[in-house]
């Protein structure tokens, strides 16, 4: 689904600019690189806490280097520019995220026990979460150019062989 997303509309989308993949039943899904070696079976390791990056686990923390190789500015070329764009894009998200998350945090410290024990296990629940959802997700996913009769036959097909129970 996510492949077939990215193809039309980095196409038929403009270069993603317009979501028609949405239009034909294959709907945005959150993701990252570190879901993505969940998904395929790689263990969460140890909680880590990184300065400036946050809470996370050795499979999460070593996904970091392959989210800044797929960043779409990556390949582009060198400018003073696009380093200042990428810089300023980083520092920005960081702060808007960090401010999102300073009352939560603040009151997390003021009302645990222990801190640090209730962030992790805050962290290590809602990444098994994150990956539940995806779990949940990961059916067939019937275009809309389909008829109805057969996107009917084609979702009962899914939901069968996911052993789901059909709705009859």
């Amino acid at each position: 689904s996510a492949l077939v997303r990215f193809v039309v509309n980095s196409t038929v989308g403009i270069g993603g600019l317009f979501d028609p993949a949405g239009a034909l039943g294959y709907h945005d899904t959150y993701t990252d690189t570190g879901l993505t070696l969940a998904n395929w079976g790689v263990g969460e390791g140890p909680y880590l806490y990184l300065p400036f990056f946050g809470p996370s686990d050795l499979r999460d923390s070593s996904a970091l280097p392959a989210g800044i190789v797929l960043s779409p500015t990556f390949g582009a070329p060198a400018s003073a520019a696009l380093k200042a764009f990428n810089y300023s894009e980083y520092a920005l998200g960081t702060v808007n995220e960090r401010e999102q998350l300073l009352g939560k945090v603040g009151q997390i410290k003021a009302s645990a026990l222990d801190p640090y024990a209730t962030f992790r296990s805050l962290y290590r629940q809602h990444r098994a979460a994150e990956l539940r959802t995806i779990d949940q997700r990961n059916v067939l996913t019937v275009p809309a150019w389909y008829s109805p009769k057969e996107r009917v036959e084609m979702q009962r097909a899914a939901d069968q062989a996911h052993g789901q129970p059909t709705n009859e």
